[in-house]
């Protein structure tokens, strides 16, 4: 809401109302000298906040506006009335946080409980163009939530967080826990939370593309070891025997015990057959096959994790032992995997800003190429 007083300059990039101050015994008093009152909040919950316009105005190029000679706050303000400024699109708990550090009280009683309100803070700095004062309480907050990373959203507050405060390492690093732990339906989620709307659309558009990128490379990797282990056409007796009435394979010890009505076994052997089958095998077991369904529903990080431990179910014995090649492409695989997830790297805040991260995914800044290991 504009100022009332029409002689007066308007400003409406400012929603602001003033009424004469009503100091009341509620009242959060910042500055006992205070010269203004901000009442933060909509209709249904509003708190007041004694402040001094002077501070605010040293810190705040926003503030030093609205309290100067031009507007109408200002104008009342040198007239020697106290005034009463109504800030109702603003969130009550962030503000309480920024002026309270503005004024130089210690905000460490007073710090946000999750990463939602954390940005939120970070947002109303923005828009009061005062992130520089608080940047050391914002940047510990960031530390202090970023190992919880939890759903989508609280990545995307994290990032947006880091956004704001322009600050290059934190967001080259958050971005890069967003790409491997988001799947590639995490922008749903984030068009929920209308806060996050702050977030550049370009900033998400290349986090979207960036997680199906790396999510891609995998399942490349992931169907690669197929036709690979075909091309081995070695073949090697296996250390058990294959009943002919179920084909499950058993032990010379396990046969004495086996259930089945049929005393008929064959020599069972390692080729390039059985080996593909038991690989599909083991994805099947951990639901990894058929593998397009998983690959759109999971992240990175989840998919890494699952398949970074296949040689670990692998129950085959042939006498090739170590050298059996459906051992050594597993292990092989296994270490291809790990190191697609720890090769992501996260996005360059300066080539965002400055509208120069490119389509192949590579920092204009220094020629850095930030694609993920392969």
């Amino acid at each position: 809401m504009a100022p009332e007083t029409e002689e007066i300059p308007k400003d409406d990039n400012l929603t602001s109302t003033s009424l004469p101050v009503n100091i009341t015994s509620d009242l959060i008093s910042l500055d006992s000298n205070g010269d203004a009152v901000l009442a933060v909040g909509d209709s249904q919950e509003i708190v007041k906040f004694l402040i001094s316009t002077k501070v605010l105005s040293l810190a705040s190029p926003v503030f030093a506006k609205m309290f100067g000679p031009n507007f109408q706050e200002g104008h009342k303000l040198r007239c020697g009335e106290n005034i009463e400024v109504r800030l109702e699109d603003d969130n009550a708990l962030a503000m309480e946080v920024i002026l309270k550090a503005l004024h130089y009280y210690r905000i460490n009683q007073r710090h946000p409980t999750d990463v939602e309100e954390m940005a939120s803070i970070a947002v109303h700095c923005d828009k009061y163009d005062c992130a520089g004062a608080l940047s050391p309480w914002i940047s510990y907050w960031l530390n202090k939530f970023k190992p919880m990373t939890g759903p989508p959203e609280a990545l995307g507050f994290l990032l947006l967080t880091a956004y704001i405060l322009d600050d290059a390492e934190q967001f080259m690093e958050i971005s890069a826990m967003a790409i491997r732990n988001l799947t590639i339906s995490f922008s749903q989620t984030w068009k929920s939370y209308e806060i996050l709307n702050f977030l550049p659309e370009n900033v998400q558009s290349i986090i979207a593309t960036q997680v199906q990128q790396v999510l891609s490379r995998l399942h490349i990797i992931t169907q690669s070891v197929e036709p690979t282990l075909r091309r081995h056409t070695a073949c090697y007796e296996m250390q058990h025997e294959v009943c002919v009435d179920c084909g499950k394979s058993v032990t010379a010890r396990e046969k004495k015990r086996h259930q089945c009505n049929t005393r008929e076994f064959y020599q069972g052997y390692c080729t390039a057959e059985s080996r593909a089958a038991e690989y599909f095998a083991i994805l099947e077991k951990k639901e990894l096959w058929p593998s397009v369904a998983p690959f759109e529903l999971c992240s990175l990080s989840n998919l890494a994790f699952q398949l970074a431990r296949t040689k670990d179910d692998l129950k085959h014995y042939c006498e090739a032992g170590n050298g059996c090649p459906l051992r050594s492409e597993l292990e092989e695989f296994c270490d291809k995997v790990q190191k697609s997830e720890e090769g992501v790297l996260g996005v360059c805040i300066r080539c965002v800003k400055n509208g120069e991260w490119n389509k192949n995914q590579t920092c204009a800044c220094n020629s850095v190429d930030l694609r993920s290991t392969e």
